[in-house]
């Protein structure tokens, strides 16, 4: 395993349940034994244009949000979508395997106290599940776990739903007891991971003509969640608004910048201004630079590679945006590895199983069961 004694030699990993394996080279002699699980959280995606409706009924029945809808015009458009691709297969999977493999082999070097550090995958809405992996856990004989959310923000619709899911499962599994947990819930104003969307922002700026680049404008963007969800008191708006002006910081808010929503895929009421239209009302005032920055994820998925970067763009052509700019994911690149180690290395040092906010239930919640840490580590 990626981390197990600090050590992986020739290296051939590959993913299976989750669980990142390396074929050759196993823990050095007298390493302990058990060791921290990193647990790179997240909704998931559809992997391919096959299991996209499935996808999205189980988003659909998932009964730790409020009641859900699918817009069955948005299955088929993005069914289409991955069909338009020409078979696309989503990168998520291999981007998060990547990232944790590198995070762990970091982390074992930089936190020996902690380690051996073993990667692992868990998904909402995909596998691999809850259930699968924390009887892989078991079976490796993981002391400790971090659920790292990969959603910078956070959201009950997204990160909520995954570490209620994750808690129902230690429950229902009879684990309560099997390893302690922490969590990290969000870190989306982390000064490393701002730092690593401004340098690829100013990239992106670097290929637009100059007199064009002057006048551009950045659109940070992400995914709408239920305004009910809001109203009952999700902090997603506040928090995704917070990443945008940690970024603007970093570029010395070298531009004009606003926030917009991606489209759900559910009959709610979404958030506004949609991202889209607001391409479009630019270009309508002649603004023919537009550098769309989606915040809401470390890596390419579909919902970027598809929404923004083809249809988006399109919107943009059509509508005079002449230089149109989608943030390339950060994917393995160095600056976002520096800042997932910074994050889990400032989570150890901290001393404490989760952010200072995650305690603050929306006042509106019904769910008595929402942000607890099931059996944390005693100080």
């Amino acid at each position: 395993y990626m981390g197990t004694g600090g050590l992986c030699m020739g290296m051939l990993g590959f993913v299976r349940s989750g669980v990142l394996l390396c074929q050759a080279g196993r823990a050095a002699a007298g390493s302990k034994v058990g060791g921290t699980a990193i647990v790179m959280m997240h909704v998931g995606a559809p992997e391919n244009g096959d299991m996209i409706e499935r996808f999205y009924q189980r988003l659909e029945s998932d009964t730790f949000v409020t009641h859900r809808t699918l817009d069955s015009s948005s299955v088929r458009s993005w069914e289409e979508g991955h069909r338009s691709l020409g078979g696309y297969t989503s990168p998520l999977k291999l981007w998060l395997t990547k990232q944790s493999q590198q995070l762990c082999s970091a982390l074992d070097q930089q936190h020996p106290e902690t380690a051996p550090h073993k990667p692992y995958l868990m998904f909402r809405h995909s596998g691999p599940t809850a259930d699968e992996i924390l009887k892989t856990m078991q079976n490796d004989g993981i002391t400790r776990a971090v659920a790292f959310l990969q959603h910078p923000q956070w959201s009950c619709s997204l990160g909520g739903t995954c570490l209620n899911h994750l808690w129902s499962s230690l429950t229902s599994l009879g684990m309560e007891n099997t390893f302690q947990w922490s969590v990290i819930d969000r870190w989306g104003t982390n000064s490393l991971f701002a730092h690593a969307i401004a340098k690829s922002v100013q990239d992106s700026l670097d290929q637009i003509p100059f007199f064009a680049r002057k006048r551009g404008v950045l659109l940070f963007t992400a995914p709408s969640v239920d305004v009910g969800s809001l109203a009952m008191g999700d902090t997603y708006v506040q928090e995704v608004s917070e990443t945008a002006h940690t970024v603007m910081q970093q570029l010395n808010y070298s531009h004009q910048y606003m926030l917009a929503w991606t489209k759900s895929p559910f009959q709610v009421s979404s958030l506004e201004p949609n991202a889209s239209q607001m391409i479009q009302s630019l270009g309508a005032q002649g603004r023919d630079a537009v550098v769309v920055i989606p915040v809401d994820a470390t890596c390419d998925n579909f919902q970027t590679q598809y929404g923004i970067d083809r249809l988006m763009r399109q919107v943009g052509q059509s509508a005079g945006v002449r230089h149109f700019k989608k943030l390339p994911g950060l994917n393995d690149s160095n600056s976002l590895h520096k800042a997932l180690v910074d994050i889990v290395l400032k989570h150890f040092a901290g001393q404490t199983p989760h952010s200072h906010q995650y305690r603050l239930r929306c006042p509106g919640c019904t769910n008595p069961e929402c942000r607890r840490v099931i059996n944390p580590p005693q100080k």
